[in-house]
Order: structure tokens, then sequence, then C-alpha cells
């Protein structure tokens, strides 16, 4: 019984009520404790990226006290997540920009190819009057 007593305020530090802990279904326990742990590691979690961003900043601080021209202190919040909305148009403009470079590809050999051609045909041109012109013509 004494054990019971001594976890009794554990169990309701995870959120359980005096009533469910001596009362309520025994598998409940469980589930608090689970609940509990869970949000202490989504806690840690959060609270080690916020450490992690405020050293970001204080690194990106020093950066821009020493050499401002090549590493400037941020205008905004650096932005460390995106909503599915971004993520989507940021998927969109990949595309957008992946069709644009293969017809700018595709643009590059039809000019190259045409120039050759080009080319080709004023060498003709060219060698054709060279050889009138030989002729006395």
């Amino acid at each position: 019984m004494e054990t019971f007593e001594q976890a009794c305020p554990y169990y309701m530090m995870f959120g359980m009520t005096y009533e469910q802990y001596w009362d309520g279904d025994v598998s409940a326990h469980k589930a608090y404790r689970k609940r509990y742990l869970l949000e202490d590691e989504q806690r840690k979690s959060s609270q080690n990226l916020s450490a992690w961003l405020n050293g970001l900043y204080v690194a990106r601080a020093i950066g821009s006290a020493f050499n401002g021209k090549k590493s400037a202190y941020p205008k905004e919040p650096i932005k460390l997540f995106t909503t599915m909305e971004e993520r989507r148009e940021e998927k969109r403009l990949e595309k957008e920009f992946a069709t644009m470079n293969r017809a700018k590809a595709s643009m590059e050999i039809f000019m190259v190819n045409f120039n050759k051609r080009m080319n080709a045909k004023l060498d003709g041109k060219e060698g054709n009057k060279v050889a009138s012109d030989s002729t006395g013509n």
C-alpha cells in the first residue's frame, strides 16, 4: 500500500486525478504515463530546437559583426517549417523550372544545328562566288 501512496503524486503529475488513480481503471495508469512521456519527449525536442535556433542567430550575429558584407544578419525570422500550401507551390515551381530547363536545352540544340546549317549554306555560297570569280563571270 505504501508503494501506491508514494506513486500517487507521480501519476497526478502525469495528469490523473486522485480519484482516477485510486478508483479508476487499472490500465489507465499506463496510458497516462505513456502520454506524459511522449509529451515530455516532445517538450525536450522543442527546447532543443529552440536552443539550436538561438545558437544559429548568435552565430549569424557574430558573423555579421565581423564581416557584414559576407554574413548579414537576417532581416526577418528564419523560417523552419513550411505549410502544405508552401510545399505544393515549391514542388510546382520545381516542375516548372525543370520544364523550362528542358525547353532551354532543346532550344540550344536547335540553335546549334540551325547555325551549322546556315554556316554550311554560307560557306557553299561563298565557295560558289569564289569559283565564279575565277572563271571571269
